[in-house]
């Protein structure tokens, strides 16, 4: 078989290429997924100031109604200035989310392509192999069916063995060591 068959080493080329397509976007999806986990702990953490900005108002909000049933403007007025403050705190903190949450579409979409890629890569890579082992098959059974056009036989002059290919015009009868002592006498 010949070590160098330029089909065989086109395959393995495209292979290795594939391969390198490969775990670069495995690598990028890595560092995309911890991008989006990052994200998702900010948004968490967003979710939850918002809840307790929520009862914030309402508790100032509910403070509001008992002090203008008691008649206590002062403080009630206190109570709905508060009520703002934290209504515009919430406002800021829904605000921030939404762009996190448009940061997380944005790499959830460069994901997708990533994963396309990866897609695409496997499956050249894939065909490459099979292309690949299809060859080397095709290798070996041209190999094997050169070896079996070789046969042995005795040399009439020494008896030591003598491969010979039956497709050859001139089977020898004698050794290449006899030959010599033949063309020195």
């Amino acid at each position: 078989m010949n070590g160098n068959d330029s089909q065989l080493e086109s395959c393995r080329a495209r292979m290795n290429d594939a391969q390198r397509d490969i775990d670069n976007a495995k690598r990028e999806l890595d560092r995309l997924q911890s991008s989006i986990d990052a994200l998702d702990s900010s948004i968490n953490s967003c979710n939850y100031r918002i809840d307790d900005l929520k009862r914030s108002v309402d508790n100032e909000y509910e403070a509001v109604r008992i002090c203008k049933a008691a008649r206590d403007r002062y403080n009630a007025d206190s109570h709905r200035y508060r009520a703002q403050d934290f209504q515009n705190a919430k406002e800021r903190e829904i605000s921030i989310r939404r762009g996190y949450i448009d940061q997380k579409r944005s790499i959830i979409n460069d994901k997708k392509r990533v994963l396309d890629t990866l897609k695409q890569a496997s499956a050249r890579k894939k065909q490459a192999s099979e292309e690949f082992h299809s060859r080397l098959d095709t290798l070996k059974a041209e190999n094997a069916r050169r070896k079996a056009d070789y046969r042995e036989k005795p040399c009439k002059g020494c008896g030591k063995t003598i491969r010979y290919n039956v497709n050859w015009s001139h089977i020898p009868n004698y050794c290449q060591e006899c030959k010599e002592k033949f063309r020195r006498h």
